[in-house]
């Protein structure tokens, strides 16, 4: 669900009757926790979030931003 398709929907004459599923993205993949950055990464090329799973439940969402703050803290400092 992304701001923008929430305020699209608010603007909508039949915005009362606007379920979450309206408003759901479809651009997400699925990973462990044990699949590596790299590959998060390059799945994130490609859409806008992953949901990490551990076993069938939902253990944490993961975006682009988490993976740059990331790579920011590994880097030393200058």
């Amino acid at each position: 669900m992304y701001e923008k398709a929430l305020l699209e929907r608010a603007l909508l004459p039949d915005a009362a009757q606007a379920t979450v599923g309206d408003l759901l993205s479809r651009e997400y993949c699925t990973v462990e926790a044990i699949t590596p950055v790299t590959v998060l990464s390059d799945l994130l090329r490609k859409v806008r979030l992953a949901i990490v799973l551990d076993g069938t439940n939902v253990a944490n969402v993961v975006t682009r931003i988490d993976v740059l703050s990331h790579v920011a803290r590994a880097m030393p400092n200058a």
